[in-house]
């Protein structure tokens, strides 16, 4: 069963140019199922930085764009209503 709610590392390990996206979060976990959400939508904000940043999880990064696109679209990805498996992929790639 896919945790819902992600805790994430301190700033310190994300890239420096970063970190002031990750403490926009505090300390509060993220719910990755809520696609669309403000902490979700921050979440895909660091996760874009420390991509670009560390040039990595790029094609993690577009299967989640794609689900993004299509749940905001049509309602649905692959037969569910929320991209929490993608991002789930994404975030473990990333961090």
């Amino acid at each position: 069963e896919l945790s819902a709610m992600a805790a994430l590392p301190p700033p310190k390990v994300f890239a420096k140019r970063c970190r002031k996206i990750r403490k926009a979060l505090g300390d509060r976990k993220v719910d990755i199922n809520a696609t669309g959400s403000p902490d979700n939508n921050k979440l895909i904000s660091l996760l874009n930085c420390e991509c670009k940043a560390r040039k990595k999880c790029d094609e993690e990064r577009k299967r989640y764009t794609r689900c993004h696109s299509a749940v905001m679209g049509v309602g649905m990805f692959k037969g569910h209503t929320d991209c929490g498996i993608e991002l789930d992929k994404w975030l473990r790639c990333t961090i």
